[in-house]
């Protein structure tokens, strides 16, 4: 069992993620007496994303096919935590339009759950499988994860939506409003958009990863600053000190571990770079840990093992990254001081639709590059 568990920057950060929310989201919701509406939503949030964050841990620490049921809790975690954030605009500094903010807040929770029953229903019965741009296990449930998504992103339009109601309508607390507003925009709009990315192949899983940790803990500690700072509530001068305190140092330690784990990350990339090209030469090469090996036939485009039994891979998405992979050495290999551009065309011609961007761009960008590592730099 201890051979299927790693430790990377994704897993110890994950963890001080986890740690950051449920310790600040219990602090509003337990340590502060006749706490209003704001704090309370402002709290019961942080233990939400405590939770969607705790949802990774196994998911980034666990290599093997149970880790992709983490989809289970992250998902309705993911579509409940911006519910309360919206409602922390209904209730700041005082609450307002609160009738429309409980039926809104009924709504987004039937909603949520319906469509979190249909991703049950839907990844029940999915394959799962390896998705190698993420580095962990999921279900090959694509089209119900992409209505998650886009659920995520009409209940971040609602944040911004009361967030900017609550500009207009409070002219004496707009820049306090305004930055918190901006404080969080920051923290779930860019991870939600690259999410969306992610889920359609424009970007690697493992950049809209470390988008998600990096914005969403800045983004949060910048909103609790700001709420602290002007809640109503009477705190205690040494609460806000011991908090604010535990809070800057998880967040300086998140950023030394992306630093610290980018070395040892790197020389084991390397060191798995290098095994892989010696097994494309000798599949026979010995080493200790391969559980299998799979080849990739360009013109048949057809999968086959060549040594030990696979695991189920996401296949689709490995497809493209080879392919692509192929015609990246292609245009590198290209030769003539003048004829390498007419070869280019003859390759772009041949490449297939999902290439059709960067097919795009090389066209774009051809007849000003004097070779093709200018093209490909």
């Amino acid at each position: 069992m201890f051979a299927s568990i790693y430790l990377n920057f994704f897993t110890v950060s994950i963890v001080i993620g986890t740690a950051f929310y449920l310790i600040i989201g219990l602090i509003l919701l337990l340590a502060i007496p006749d706490r209003t509406k704001a704090t309370t939503h402002f709290g019961i949030s942080y233990v939400i994303s405590a939770v969607l964050a705790a949802a990774f841990i196994p998911a980034h620490m666990l290599y093997e096919p149970v880790a992709a049921y983490h989809r289970w809790l992250s998902v309705p975690a993911a579509l409940l935590v911006h519910c309360h954030y919206a409602q922390i605009f209904y209730h700041f500094p005082e609450t307002r339009w609160r009738k429309a903010a409980r039926i809104i807040l009924g709504v987004q929770y039937a909603v949520a759950i319906i469509l979190t029953g249909y991703f049950y229903y839907i990844t029940a019965y999915s394959t799962i499988v390896y998705n190698f741009s993420a580095h962990l296990w999921d279900f090959d449930a694509d089209d119900a994860s992409k209505l998650v998504g886009a659920m995520i992103l009409l209940n971040i339009v609602h944040i911004f939506i009361a967030g900017t109601l609550n500009v207009i309508f409070r002219p004496g607390h707009r820049l306090v409003i305004g930055g918190m507003l901006a404080a969080l925009m920051f923290a779930v709009t860019i991870p939600s958009i690259t999410n969306i990315m992610g889920r359609n192949g424009l970007i690697s899983w493992d950049v809209h990863q470390t988008f998600l940790i990096i914005n969403s803990v800045t983004g949060m500690f910048a909103l609790l600053v700001i709420f602290l700072n002007h809640a109503k509530e009477r705190t205690s001068f040494m609460l806000k000190i011991v908090g604010m305190s535990m809070v800057t140092f998880m967040v300086l330690l998140i950023y030394i571990s992306l630093t610290s784990f980018q070395d040892q990350e790197q020389a084991y990339d390397r060191l798995r770079s290098e095994q892989a090209s010696r097994l494309s030469i000798e599949p026979d090469y010995p080493v200790s840990d391969l559980q299998y090996l799979l080849a990739y036939d360009l013109e048949s485009n057809e999968f086959y093992g060549t040594r030990a039994t696979a695991h189920p891979v996401d296949r689709s998405r490995l497809e493209y990254e080879l392919r692509f992979a192929a015609y990246y050495e292609k245009i590198r290999a290209l030769k003539g001081h003048d004829r390498w551009r007419n070869q280019l065309e003859h390759i772009l011609n041949n490449t297939t639709s999902p290439f059709g961007g960067y097919r795009a761009m090389l066209r774009e960008s051809a007849p000003s590059a004097a070779t093709p590592a200018d093209l490909l730099n």
